[in-house]
């Protein structure tokens, strides 16, 4: 077997009919048999399929021997046949980054631990309307996304001057009860904000209201009364 077409994994794909939208988008440039982009929650994601994986190989289960592309054409699996089936996958990670070959071995993993609870939701059944049912439950989970944190993300600064830049951020403490409404709220901020000679000032404190004036929106709403303000001018380096 040549080595491009060997496996490194294989993945059931069930289709419940012919046409049926799988997530997948095929590569537009060779080798065409990529996977350049995977749908979260569709069947597609539900099977482990994930962006950068090669399809080396594919036929229907319980066939003995695989289909295998030539000159890496492109994969077209909506192919005429019975229907509902389960295609079986022959994979390669290929292109595929660290990142996204965690994310489809946790999905194959979850998929092992609902194994049994797909067959006691279902009782007896084909193992098409078993892989079909698993892949919707599969979809129909919570999945919670981790994002990888960085630790310092000015280390290397790229779009700002090395020189120390400074913004300006608002505290305000208010009360509910008050007289003075949402709309005079940021014009109150920045009348601080220009004479900072106010900065420091207290009063007596009911609630605390933060407003950024290099953002936009968030103000808070309905009636309120200022109570304590503060200026601060924060360092972005």
């Amino acid at each position: 077997m040549p080595e491009a077409n060997k496996a490194e994994v294989f993945i059931k794909l069930a289709q419940s009919v012919q046409y049926e939208s799988l997530g997948i988008t095929w590569s537009t440039i060779e080798p065409l048999n990529v996977i350049d982009q995977v749908e979260q929650r569709s069947v597609g994601w539900s099977a482990g399929l994930i962006a950068g994986m090669q399809l080396v190989g594919v036929k229907i289960l319980g066939e003995r021997n695989f289909e295998t592309p030539k000159n890496n054409g492109r994969p077209n699996l909506d192919a005429p046949g019975l229907f509902p089936r389960v295609l079986v996958l022959k994979c390669r990670y290929g292109g595929c980054l660290d990142e996204e070959v965690k994310k489809s071995r946790r999905v194959r993993a979850r998929a092992g631990e609902l194994k049994a609870k797909v067959e006691a939701k279902l009782g007896p059944c084909s193992k098409v309307d078993f892989q079909i049912e698993l892949q919707r439950t599969l979809m129909q989970e919570h999945w919670t996304t981790r994002v990888p944190r960085t630790l310092d993300s000015n280390a290397c600064p790229r779009f700002f001057d090395a020189a120390t830049s400074t913004r300006t951020h608002v505290e305000l403490e208010v009360g509910t009860n008050g007289s003075l409404h949402a709309e005079s709220f940021e014009t109150e901020a920045k009348a601080l904000v220009a004479d900072t000679s106010d900065a420091g000032t207290m009063v007596t404190k009911r609630k605390r209201a933060a407003l950024d004036l290099s953002s936009s929106g968030g103000h808070p709403c309905g009636d309120v009364r200022m109570t304590r303000a503060r200026v601060k001018h924060t360092s972005m380096n």
